[in-house]
């Protein structure tokens, strides 16, 4: 149940991305898409690291494009359409209506399915002995560029504006 209201909320926001026209709306939009999205994968995956990383993989994203939109567009006036709104109360109660003919193709029952063979084969290969090395590097070769990255950004090169 839960994670067919998550299904009809991530449709209502893609189809009211269509009638948004402010970009700082649409990064709202898109933030909430990338919640919803990174919620189904936490309870229908097994680990929620993947969820957690690929929310945060996200909003660093979305953190580039408020910098860019609010130094570019930052005297653009917010509104808010009636009639737009109203379209999306239109569609969000045509969209909770529960139908009966996903049930009867089992989509959730696949789905879930796979992401139980996912959890078995993704949760224990990375961190097995053999492995062990391989993890060990790439968490030293993410630490190293990480590093790297924060060293090479100077103050006076780096952003747009100052905040």
């Amino acid at each position: 149940m839960m994670l067919s209201l998550f299904f009809i909320g991530f449709l209502v926001l893609i189809f009211t991305f269509i009638f948004l026209n402010h970009p700082l709306s649409m990064a709202v939009n898109l933030f909430f898409q990338t919640l919803i999205l990174c919620l189904v994968l936490n309870t229908a995956g097994g680990s929620p690291w993947y969820s957690y990383i690929l929310f945060l993989v996200f909003l660093g994203g979305l953190l580039v494009i408020f910098a860019y939109v609010s130094a570019f567009a930052s005297n653009e006036k917010f509104n808010v359409s009636i009639l737009n709104s109203g379209v999306v109360l239109i569609s969000a109660f045509f969209f909770s209506f529960d139908c009966g003919g996903f049930k009867g193709w089992g989509y959730y029952e696949r789905f879930f399915w796979v992401f139980q063979l996912l959890k078995n084969w993704v949760g224990n290969y990375f961190y097995t002995l053999c492995f062990g090395g391989v993890t060990l590097f790439l968490v030293m070769y993410l630490l190293l560029s990480l590093l790297i990255v924060v060293r090479l950004n100077r103050m006076a090169e780096g952003p747009l504006r100052s905040f």
